[in-house]
This record gives C-alpha cells, structure tokens and sequence, in this order.
C-alpha cells in the first residue's frame, strides 16, 4: 500500500521503532528522529552509515512523531504521508496524531494497518473505491464547512457540519468517488476492513 506514495525521490524519515518498520518494508531512511526507546536495535541504527540521527531525550514536549512532521514541513517536503503511528495499540498515540490534523501545517495522508485517512481542504478528493468500500468522514480544523460529494450512498450536501458531526460508515455506491470542500478541512477515512 505504500508503495502507491513512494517514489525514487522520496524522502523517508522515520521517527523511533518507525525504522524498524521501514527498514523490514525495503525503505532505507534518510533521517531517524526520536528518543529512541522503541527501536528494536539503536546502537545498530543511529550508525548506520548515511543515515541522520537527530536523538532527543525521553522527556520532551512533544512526540517522535510531531518531531519527524516538523523535520519534515521544515525541509520543505511535500506532501507529506505518514506511516503507521499509534499502531501500538497506544490510544493516546493515535489521539496525538489526530491533533496533528487540527493544525494549520498537518499531515496530507495517514496509513495504518486498519485505515487509509486524507486530510482534504479547498479541495476534491476522487479517489477509485470498489462499491460498497465504506468511507467515512470526519470535520477537523475550523469552519464553516461546506462539502459536496458523488459516488456516496448518503450525499455530504445539505447537511449542517460541525466539530460534533461526523459521517461514519457511509457506502461507495460508483467505482469512484469524488468528495469536494468549499470550506473546511475534512478528514475522509478508508478503512481496511467494512463493517
């Protein structure tokens, strides 16, 4: 699934047991970011050769992965995908990332092993789905919100969004779907497994 966001001239960072990951999916990292507690071999990591290592101490203000975003942004990278993140089964991992799309400067894309979510803004977002994929939807960020939709079985218009309205377990009905935001930000979820 990956492979569909990484090109020859990507550059993979990756944030603490991230390498791990990486590494065993056949992405060398150019940088590892992080406190490194969770790597399965830092000694093996941090010398590795060509690789940039940015270590930081385990009590800090924010996370190996808020780290690696802000690398990343800072470098002028974009758009930005990330990776796995909170599949630890940490919940207070997963929530820390999905602050992340609160912010002004988010992440573009975010893969798991349960979900493939998009940040979209004044934007449209088509995506090929097979019928029947569920697709949810979720306003982040400010509003007003205003948001059109093809290929859905329960269409994003005409409806009053807010922080509180969410749009869970919605049908592709067409072998794409498009969904526009006028206005907003809106994170559009694919997850692997319906139901």
């Amino acid at each position: 699934m990956v492979e569909r966001f990484a090109g020859p001239d990507s550059f993979i960072a990756a944030a603490d047991s991230g390498y791990d990951s990486a590494v065993a999916s056949g992405f060398m990292p150019q940088v590892l970011v992080g406190d490194m507690d969770s790597i399965h071999d830092a000694d093996a990591a941090t010398n590795t050769e060509g690789l940039e290592v940015l270590s930081f101490d385990t009590d800090k203000d924010h996370t190996d992965t808020e780290l690696l975003f802000a690398l990343v942004t800072d470098r002028g990278f974009s758009p930005t995908v990330l990776v796995g993140g909170g599949c630890d089964g940490r919940m207070d991992h997963e929530l820390a990332i999905l602050a992340m799309f609160e912010r002004s400067v988010h992440p573009d894309v975010w893969i798991n092993d349960r979900a493939e979510t998009y940040c979209v803004e004044s934007n449209t977002h088509t995506h090929p789905v097979r019928q029947g994929r569920t697709v949810s939807v979720f306003p982040v960020g400010e509003g007003p919100w205003h948001i059109e939709s093809t290929g859905l079985k329960w269409p994003l218009h005409d409806l009053s969004w807010s922080r509180s309205t969410v749009g869970v377990s919605n049908k592709a009905v067409a072998d794409r779907i498009s969904v526009t935001v006028h206005t907003g930000r809106l994170l559009i979820v694919y997850p692997y497994q319906d139901g």
